[in-house]
C-alpha cells in the first residue's frame, strides 16, 4: 500500500461476501491514489486469477505451450508453494510465480543508481536477517550481460525518456525476504533441469514499464537480474482497472406536484456497469533501472532467459498486444460477493453496498456486481 494512502477520503471499492466464516464482510479490492488518478487493485489475489484466465485463452505465448496447469504446488527444499505449474506435451515443467505490483513513480531514462547505502540501511533498520545480504547487492557492481540480450532491445533506443508523464511500476514496495526467497527457489528450478517464470501484474493502468525496486529492496533487485540471467523468465503484463458505474439518481422524495418531473426511475440515461480489470497486453521490462549494479539494456516486452522451449526469451508476445481479456473483479472467499464504492481515509476504507451480481467473461458467474453506489465516510 506505499504511496497509495496519500490522499485522504481517496475513493475506494470494496467486494462484500456472505461467507459465514470471514471476519469481515468486506474486502479492499481497488484505490484511486490520486484525485483524476488510476484506479489501482490492491488485492493480490486477483494478479493470480487474471493469468489463470489468461492462460485458460491461451493470451500469454510468453510461456509457451501447455497441456496441464496445477496451483500451489510445493517445490524447493525451502518449504515453497508456487503459485502456478504449467507441464508441457513433453513432460517438462514450468514454474511460475505471479506476484501483484502497486507501486509506481515517473520514470526517467536517466535514473540515477539508488543510494546503497541508505538502501541498506533501509534494509537493516527492518529486517535484520537480510542486513547482510543487502548491502552487499546495495555494492555490488558486477557487469553482467543483459538478460536475454538476443531477445530484448534497449530502452535507450526505443526513446523512453523522451515521453513525457511516463510511469513505472515498481517491486516490491518494502523489504520483502519472502520474494527473495521465490526469486531463489525459481532460479534453482531452473539450474535442476526445469523453467521457470516470474510474472507481475501491474494492477494500475498509468504504467507500461516495469523494474525491480532496488531502492525499497535493493537484494531483491539483485536476485532477480542475476535469476534473468541464469534463465528465469521475466514478464509484466499491464491492466486498466474500472470502478463499477454509479447507480441512477434516485427519483424526488414525496408525492407533491404535477408529476412533470419524471421519476419514473427509468431515467434513460448511461448503463451500468460492474468493477472490472481489463487485460492491456505485456509491459516493458528494464531490470537495471535504479540499481546499484545497472549500466545494462532493459528487457523488452518480458523477456527472459535467453532461447529455450515454449517461447523462453521472446520479446514479449507482440501478437497478444491489443487482445483484451476482461476477469471479474472482486469478491471475498466464498458466498455471493457484491462491488460497492466508498471513501477511504488516510488509513482505511468505507465499504458501500451492492445489489445485483455481474457476470464475467464466457459467461462465467463474476463476483462484481451492478447496483454499486457510492458513499462518503469519515473515519
Amino acid at each position: 500500500m506505499t504511496g497509495l494512502l496519500d490522499w485522504p477520503l481517496a475513493p475506494v471499492v470494496c467486494s462484500t461476501s456472505s461467507a459465514p466464516k470471514r471476519k469481515y464482510p468486506h474486502t479492499l479490492e481497488m484505490i484511486q491514489a490520486s484525485p483524476g488518478g488510476a484506479w489501482v487493485g490492491v488485492h493480490s489475489a486477483l494478479a493470480n486469477r487474471l493469468v489463470e484466465e489468461l492462460l485458460a485463452k491461451r493470451l500469454l505465448p510468453q510461456l509457451g505451450e501447455w497441456v496441464e496447469v496445477k496451483r500451489e504446488v510445493a517445490y524447493g527444499d525451502r518449504g515453497s508453494r508456487v503459485d502456478l505449474v504449467l507441464t508441457r506435451a513433453t513432460g517438462r515443467r514450468v514454474y511460475v510465480e505471479v506476484k501483484s505490483v502497486t507501486l509506481a513513480e515517473p520514470y526517467s531514462q536517466s535514473n540515477p543508481p539508488c543510494d546503497a547505502a541508505a538502501a541498506a540501511a533501509d534494509v537493516a533498520a527492518s529486517s535484520p536477517a537480510a542486513a547482510a545480504g543487502a548491502a552487499a547487492a546495495a555494492t555490488s557492481a558486477a557487469a553482467a550481460a543483459p538478460a536475454a540480450a538476443a531477445a530484448g532491445t534497449s530502452a535507450a533506443a526505443a526513446g523512453a525518456a523522451a515521453t513525457p508523464g511516463r510511469r513505472i511500476a515498481l517491486f516490491p514496495d518494502t523489504v520483502s525476504e519472502r520474494a527473495q526467497r521465490h526469486v531463489r527457489d525459481l532460479e534453482d528450478a531452473v539450474q535442476g533441469g526445469h523453467e521457470a517464470a516470474c510474472v507481475f501484474v501491474i494492477q494500475r493502468g498509468d504504467c507500461d514499464v516495469f523494474a525491480p525496486c532496488a531502492a525499497k529492496d535493493p537484494l531483491y533487485a539483485q536476485l532477480l537480474r542475476q535469476a534473468a540471467r541464469n534463465g528465469v523468465q521475466v514478464l509484466a503484463l499491464r491492466t486498466s482497472l474500472l470502478p463499477p458505474s454509479p447507480p441512477p439518481p434516485l427519483p424526488p422524495a414525496g408525492g407533491g406536484g404535477d408529476g412533470s418531473g419524471g421519476g419514473d426511475g427509468g431515467g434513460g440515461g448511461e448503463a451500468q456497469h460492474a468493477a472490472h480489470v481489463r487485460y492491456l497486453g505485456p509491459a516493458e521490462v528494464d531490470l537495471e533501472y535504479g540499481g546499484a549494479d545497472a549500466g545494462g539494456d532493459g528487457v523488452g516486452g518480458g523477456g527472459g532467459g535467453a532461447g529455450g522451449a515454449g517461447g523462453r526469451g521472446s520479446r514479449g508476445g507482440r501478437a497478444a498486444r491489443g487482445k483484451k481479456a476482461e476477469a471479474p473483479h472482486g469478491g471475498g472467499s466464498g458466498g455471493g460477493a457484491s462491488d460497492g464504492v466508498g471513501r477511504a481515509g488516510a488509513g482505511g476504507a468505507a465499504a458501500a453496498a451492492g445489489a445485483a451480481s455481474g457476470e464475467g467473461p464466457g459467461g462465467a458467474p463474476a463476483a462484481g456486481t451492478r447496483g454499486a453506489r457510492r458513499k462518503r465516510a469519515r473515519g
